[in-house]
């Protein structure tokens, strides 16, 4: 079924011969999203190469997490746009649930920054945010917040192609209170996410991806994240009341830095208030960026 069986686990492996069952030969383990496997995969009866999250219906496997799976599935299939992961389909089996995904070939931006030496050049990071941007605005267009933005669920194609991933955390703004998240949970990741995601994850929208992105932009100029702390408990301090460092940015051009300020500025009424906003001030930065002749 794969070429190299001892790299994964045994419950691993008896995925892998259920999903081979499903028609799907496994090559290999790319990542690990929410604590479930992401595999590259071709699927056998055409050939196609695919990414496969497959989630084994175990008792340890509660109906909540089974809810935010599918969920995420049906959330991500609606999106149909270059700069955002596809979904083709969501399978599931007696023991067994997956989705099956476009497979995106390269690196996540998190490694694209430790490969180039902890920081990118201003122009490459601006050229992924744009893109992202530009996926965001989609995503925002059909009520959908992604909450977990930060460089390791952007991927970069071969072809210099920026791609978000993995909406395992995604929002519907429209299923009017319906959906999952509890009152007073909190969702994300420390040091990426919004100040407004600490205990009330269910309530942000699109301004909180707008916030993510930022921090994104700012570990690619700064090589880390904007917060770093000892513990959980101080850097939720940080983020409800501390600004990132300037410091960390010295070198970026001001009206970059400005970008990337109002980005993440604490109080959400105070950053962009949609997508398109953020666009074209990304748009307006660029152009005093570029010399005269050029423009």
């Amino acid at each position: 079924v794969c070429s190299e069986m001892s790299e994964f686990s045994l419950v691993e492996l008896d995925v892998i011969q259920r999903l081979y069952a499903e028609g799907f030969e496994v090559l290999e383990k790319l990542s690990v999203s929410g604590m479930v496997p992401i595999y590259k995969a071709r699927k056998t009866s055409l050939g196609q190469l695919v990414a496969l999250k497959a989630l084994p219906l175990t008792g340890m496997v509660s109906q909540k997490k089974i809810s935010r799976f599918v969920q995420e599935a049906k959330t991500q299939a609606r999106l149909r746009h270059r700069h955002i992961v596809a979904i083709y389909d969501v399978r599931q089996s007696t023991d067994l649930i997956y989705i099956v995904m476009e497979l995106i070939e390269g690196e996540t931006l998190l490694q694209m920054v430790e490969r180039a030496g902890s920081r990118l050049a201003v122009r490459d990071a601006l050229r992924v945010g744009y893109q992202i941007a530009l996926g965001m605005a989609h995503a925002h267009g059909k009520g959908i917040v992604h909450r977990d933005l930060k460089p390791s669920n952007v991927m970069i194609t071969p072809e210099g192609d920026a791609k978000l991933i993995d909406f395992g955390l995604a929002k519907n703004l429209h299923d009017l209170g319906l959906g999952i998240t509890s009152s007073g949970e909190t969702l994300g990741t420390m040091g990426y996410m919004a100040p407004e995601q600490v205990g009330f994850a269910r309530d942000v929208d699109t301004r909180a991806d707008i916030y993510g992105l930022g921090a994104s932009l700012y570990h690619c100029l700064a090589g880390r994240p904007p917060f770093v702390a000892s513990s959980e408990a101080q850097l939720v301090e940080l983020l409800g009341t501390a600004t990132p460092p300037l410091e960390n940015l010295v070198g970026a051009p001001l009206g970059v830095v400005s970008l990337i300020m109002k980005m993440m500025q604490r109080d959400p009424t105070d950053r962009f208030q949609t997508p398109h906003d953020l666009l074209r001030a990304m748009e307006s930065v660029v152009t005093e960026m570029s010399p005269p002749e050029s423009r």
